[in-house]
């Protein structure tokens, strides 16, 4: 079982990424431009953002969420890297003394749709030339 586990200030956490290796398992990885301060389930996205995802000609995205206009592109990820959605699995109270945290994959993807306040994607975006690094960072460290 692919696990990760760290502890820091007094709190356990784990991290089990086995069904990142399965086939099937992949869902859609969307990097939006906002903050949501929110922390619960996402319910109903579908409604309010993928119903309106319209591919034009040029091979953009163009969606609307919440009425505010979003313009993206897939990109894929660097070879040997994957997107990884997360699920939180809390034991014990929240930010309390030995309390744990574990988080499952449930689902992964090669590629992330990343979007823009109206502005077409280009190669200077900053979501790019993040990941850019990864690659940049290989070479440099030979790994």
């Amino acid at each position: 079982m692919a696990t990760g586990y760290e502890e820091r200030a007094g709190r356990k956490r784990e991290m089990d990424l086995t069904s990142c290796s399965r086939e099937g398992e992949g869902r859609e990885v969307h990097w939006l431009p906002c903050g949501i301060d929110y922390d619960g389930e996402a319910k109903g996205m579908e409604e309010h953002f993928r119903s309106s995802v319209v591919t034009t000609k040029e091979g953009t995205k163009e969606a609307y969420l919440r009425g505010r206009h979003l313009k993206g592109t897939e990109l894929p990820l660097p070879q040997g890297y994957s997107a990884v959605v997360l699920e939180k699995r809390h034991e014990g109270g929240d930010f309390q003394e030995g309390s744990k945290s574990s988080w499952e994959a449930v689902g992964g993807s090669p590629c992330i749709t990343y979007w823009n306040h109206t502005t077409n994607p280009s190669e200077t975006d900053a979501q790019r030339r993040a990941l850019e690094f990864l690659d940049m960072n290989e070479a440099l460290n030979g790994e």
